[in-house]
């Protein structure tokens, strides 16, 4: 059973205790998630395990994780494991842009990312909406023009 299998098995309907919500945009490519008060790493990875395998979502697709209202800062060893499942899939055809208050928040994202990018992930840290959304549809751009490209050779 590879990760992704896993992360899609074990999720079950847990809306009504999940701390992360998302919505993909009306154009496919970008889901919105976010973060409520009390964010948990369970909740987490419930909420990126329905969203990887929801059918609207096209490939490929960029992550616009708002994680601003959290009030809890992970560990270094969830840190770790948020590195880990935020690498699942086809780290080729997902973008993660990440966006977080200054300080400690901003400082544990970096963290995030690097450990993120060591397993092939797509991953920035941005502490304002627009430079994220700018940011997700410049990968975005880069990557269906490369995957058009690459089709027609």
């Amino acid at each position: 059973m590879t990760i992704l299998e896993y992360y899609a098995d074990s999720y079950q309907d847990k809306s009504t205790k999940m701390a992360f919500t998302y919505h993909i945009e009306s154009n496919g490519y970008v889901a919105h998630v976010v973060g409520k008060k009390m964010g948990s790493l369970d909740s987490a990875r419930d909420t990126f395990a329905d969203l990887i395998v929801n059918p609207h979502l096209r490939r490929p697709f960029g992550l616009l994780i708002d994680v601003r209202a959290l009030s809890n800062i992970p560990s270094r060893d969830e840190a770790d494991s948020i590195s880990k499942f935020a690498a699942v899939g086809d780290t080729e055809k997902h973008f993660t842009a990440l966006l977080v208050e200054r300080g400690v928040q901003y400082g544990m994202a970096r963290m995030i990312q690097l450990f993120s990018e060591l397993q092939g992930a797509q991953i920035d840290v941005f502490i304002d909406d627009h430079s994220a959304r700018y940011w997700l549809w410049e990968q975005l751009a880069f990557a269906t023009r490369s995957n058009f490209t690459d089709e027609n050779q």
